[in-house]
Order: C-alpha cells, then structure tokens, then sequence
C-alpha cells in the first residue's frame, strides 16, 4: 500500500517534468534557427533577449525590436567623412565634391545608406544634398528597387522628396518606363509631384511630350507653372511654334500667362519682335505690363535709342509709363556705372 502511494506520489512531479521538457522542446524549435515563432515575436525577442546580449542576438531579432532604418558603423563613419568634406568645400566646389563623394560610394552600401539617411531628421544643406544625391545614383543603378523602398516610406513630405529624386534618375535611364511607374503611384501630393518634375525634366528634350504631360495632371498653380515653364523653353528654341501651340489653351488666364514667358524668353533672341507679339496679343492688365517692362529692360540694354522710340508709338496710359520708366532707369543705372 505504501508503495503504491509513493508511486503515485511521483506522477504529478513526473508529468511536471515532461511539461518542463517540452515547453523547452517547443521553446528551442522557435529560435532554433535564429528567428522568433510568428506569432510570438515580442516573446520571443525578450526570451532571447534575456539568454543572450545584445552582439549575439540575429539580426532578424534586432530588427524586430527596432524597424527603423539604421546605418551599419561603416556608413556612420562615412557619413561624418562626407559631411566634413561637404561642409569644407568652397561655395564653386560643393556641387563636384558631391558628386565625386557620390560617384565612390560603395554600390552594395547605397541602399542601406539612403535609408539611414533619410531616417532621420536633416536640415543642413549638405545632408539634404548627400541623401537626395546617394538616392539618384542608387535609382539611376536599380530604378524598381529605389521606387519600392521610397513606396514604403510613411506618406509626407519626406516620401514626396524621394519619389521627385527616384522619378529624375529613372527619366534619365527610361522616360516611358518612369512615367508610368508615376501613373501607378496613389492619386496625393506626392505623386503629383513626381509626375511633375517628370514633365519638368522631358522639357530639356521633348517639349511637345512635356507639355502633353503637364497637362494631364490636376489643373492646380504648380501645373500652370509648369505649363508656363515648357512654353519658355520652347519660345527659346523656337518662338513661332511654341505662338502656334499656345493659341489653342481653352483657358484665358493660362494662356494670357504662357504668352508673356513666350515673349520674355523671346525677347533675349529678338526684343523687339517679342514687346510687338506682347503688346498685341496679351490681354492688357497686370500680366501684359510686367512682360512687357521685362523686355524694355533687357532691350534697353541693347539698344535704348530703339526701344525708346517703339515705347513712344504706345498710346498713353499705364502700360506706356512704367516702359518708360524703365528705360530712364536703366538708362541712368548706365550712365552712373564707374
């Protein structure tokens, strides 16, 4: 009888042990290869976390306590490396300085560095420019890779900033393929931003593909803008062309606008030609005297005997007095200079 009892004695220690056993069992094939059980992460970290240091835990493990982007201590001391010489360099020489920190940096460090990078908050000029820089070149060398990175990046105005930068290095390898990466992107600011410095880019190259872009975005200032923008360009290339297209924009304000960048950027090939198309089809207002107060002052450096006369010819009013006053003070801005 005694020994019955002490054998029954022995069963809830027993069971207590094989318990033990195989909550260690199970506790070992969730971090037997280095990663927490999926559905016990958090537990599983702090488990690890308490049977190891902070060296020792995987890499899987550390990012679980802390997702944000951090840079390895090789690019930390790049980083201050970099700085210091941005910081040092004269004015002429940042933008070369830049480019050849740039050009050197490690291929198979970009990634990790634009995310340490733009992790943190900067405000000086020359971490602004290192991360929007090491972002293009990391673009520029794998587009797709850049586009999802800067995707996942919290909506705002950092996330706006890196798809313009991502949006820039793709045109140049691939114009078609950006652009409809852009289309792709969800309708907010920042798309439209992206899309925008897109259409900005084309218009150095493609200016009939520019402005077809422009105006396929929202109708908003920054799209007049860039509207505007495209026709300059296109009126120093070649202003009749550029008279042709503007003629047939259903809205007054935009097209009234995108004459007078016409005639500005007309004026520096042909001041007179310009002030007569400015005079002649800009509807008369505030917009029709600032361009054509542009062109005086450029005119009158020129040839102040010419445009003095063609001011003259004007019909009094408001439009003839301020190019008049114009011309007297560039004229005495001349005679005054040592």
């Amino acid at each position: 009888m005694m020994h019955a009892m002490r054998h029954k004695s022995w069963l809830p220690l027993a069971g207590g042990l094989l318990l033990s056993g195989a909550a260690l069992f199970v506790l070992w094939w969730r971090v037997e290869d280095g990663t927490p059980h999926p559905g016990k992460g958090d537990e599983a970290v702090k488990k690890w976390e308490a049977a190891a240091g902070e060296d020792e835990a995987p890499e899987e493990v550390r990012m679980k306590r802390d997702r944000s982007p951090r840079p390895d201590s090789k690019n930390a001391g790049a980083f201050q490396e970099a700085l210091r010489e941005l910081e040092q360099a004269e004015t002429d020489d940042f933008a070369d300085s830049l480019e050849k920190i740039t050009a050197t940096w490690p291929r198979e460090d970009l990634a990790s560095a634009v995310a340490a990078l733009f992790s943190r908050e900067v405000s000086e000029d020359a971490s602004v420019a290192l991360r929007f820089s090491l972002l293009r070149r990391w673009a520029s060398l794998a587009p797709a890779d850049a586009a999802a990175w800067a995707a996942s990046l919290p909506p705002g105005q950092v996330r706006a900033d890196a798809f313009e930068q991502v949006a820039l290095a793709w045109c140049a390898l691939d114009a078609d393929a950006a652009w409809k990466w852009a289309e792709s992107l969800p309708v907010d600011p920042a798309r439209e931003g992206a899309m925008q410095a897109l259409a900005y880019e084309l218009s150095r190259s493609d200016l009939p593909l520019a402005l077809e872009r422009a105006f396929s975005l929202a109708d908003s200032p920054a799209r007049s803008s860039l509207v505007e923008h495209v026709f300059g360009n296109w009126a120093a290339a070649d202003p009749q062309s550029a008279m042709k297209r503007v003629s047939g924009i259903s809205d007054p304000e935009l097209r009234n606008a995108s004459l007078g960048r016409i005639a500005v950027a007309w004026a520096e090939s042909d001041p007179h030609a310009a002030a007569t198309m400015a005079a002649a089809s800009m509807e008369a207002g505030a917009a029709q005297d600032r361009t054509i107060a542009s062109i005086v002052q450029r005119w009158a450096q020129q040839n102040p005997d010419a445009v003095r006369k063609w001011v003259e010819s004007f019909p009094d009013g408001p439009m003839k007095q301020n190019a008049l006053e114009h011309i007297q003070a560039q004229t005495t801005e001349a005679v005054n200079k040592p």
